[in-house]
């Protein structure tokens, strides 16, 4: 591995400082690993997105490409309650997980009764789900972060709010 202060020369403008970074970036895995801070990314889902989040998911943050990975820190959920709310079941519950449920949960369930149909807007804030040190990173590599109805069911037709969902989330290199 080459001497990586030896060179850069911080005195200099010139292409001898340049080259000295291109060089501390080729043998420093911290100098690509992604963001440096939280970005956060809004969706707002339609009354049909919503009714049929079981069927389809909806991708909330798209996969960062190979090589990196999405560490959710929380998500914060508006319901825009506009002239009918949803019906739900029971166990019409939403989650956000990564691509295909690959790795563990992001949140705890959330409970769409109580929320979802009610008649006046609401807002939930949920945090990162706890993670465990058997839970493997390998796994979330290159996905993305859904939003899914953990049901047996779709909620009812009827209902003609919308759902603003905003994920707050870094993209980290594995060094792999």
């Amino acid at each position: 591995m080459t001497d990586i202060y030896t060179d850069i020369d911080v005195t200099s403008g010139g292409d001898t400082f340049y080259e000295g970074m291109a060089t501390c970036k080729a043998n420093w895995a911290i100098a690509d690993a992604g963001t440096n801070s939280i970005t956060c990314r809004t969706t707002t889902l339609t009354t049909s997105q919503v009714n049929n989040l079981r069927a389809t998911p909806i991708s909330l943050v798209a996969a960062p490409g190979a090589g990196y990975w999405l560490d959710f820190q929380g998500v914060t959920l508006s319901y825009n309650y506009t002239t009918t709310a949803f019906t739900v079941g029971a166990d019409e519950d939403l989650i956000l997980r990564y691509d295909g449920g690959a790795g563990s949960d992001l949140t705890a369930s959330i409970e769409s009764a109580g929320f979802l149909d009610q008649t006046v807007d609401e807002i939930r804030y949920l945090p990162p789900a706890s993670w465990t040190v058997t839970d493997d990173v390998v796994s979330i590599v290159n996905k993305k972060i859904e939003i899914f109805n953990t049901g047996t069911g779709e909620t009812s037709a009827g209902g003609t709010s919308t759902l603003i969902v905003k994920v707050k989330y870094l993209v980290h290199a594995t060094g792999l």
